[in-house]
């Protein structure tokens, strides 16, 4: 990040490496994804001392997302100290604005819902191409095991549409605060 720099929270790594057997530790890991370069300008203008542990998720089934959540909640169990769970994601890329619209929809729908196997269903069965779907259900599941989730409240929504006016290959946005 130009000018400053965010620091790592290595005993959470730790602690999620020990309890999420499947993850490895990768320097290179975030070299093609961007979704934590997004927000850690915004974490550090609003909290300058916080450290920081980014996870990038590949491939998994909802079996394999909810083994990633019970360690997932067993480290956070374990760290015993306030953590804030972002989850970086585009709705779905690259459909007409109504299209997209409607497909965005169907899967805020689950979001909403507090529903992440819904979730994970329907982006699966209708194609919608939410990068961070697996990462939501995983989040969605751990703050389930932890007690922690009573409510989504929604922040925002848009496409690509509303800057840019071009309507016919478009990006999904939306904003989720899970409390």
């Amino acid at each position: 990040m130009p000018g400053s720099t965010v620091a790592a929270c290595p005993e959470l790594t730790d602690l999620l490496c020990l309890h999420m057997r499947s993850l490895q530790r990768d320097s290179a890991a975030h070299e093609m994804e961007h979704g934590i370069e997004v927000l850690l300008p915004l974490i550090h203008r609003l909290s300058p001392e916080t450290r920081v542990t980014g996870i990038v998720i590949g491939q998994a089934d909802l079996e394999q997302c909810a083994q990633l959540a019970e360690g997932l909640a067993a480290a956070l169990r374990e760290y015993n100290r306030p953590v804030l769970l972002l989850i970086s994601s585009d709705m779905n890329h690259f459909a007409t604005d109504t299209e997209n619209r409607r497909l965005d929809a169907m899967a805020l729908e689950r979001f909403d819902a507090l529903d992440p196997d819904g979730l994970y269903r329907v982006c699966r069965q209708n194609r919608i191409s939410m990068c961070g779907l697996l990462p939501a259900v995983i989040v969605f599941k751990t703050l389930q095991q932890l007690k922690q989730l009573d409510r989504c409240v929604p922040v925002g929504y848009g496409t690509s549409a509303d800057v840019s006016g071009q309507t016919d290959r478009v990006v999904g946005y939306a904003g989720r605060l899970l409390c």
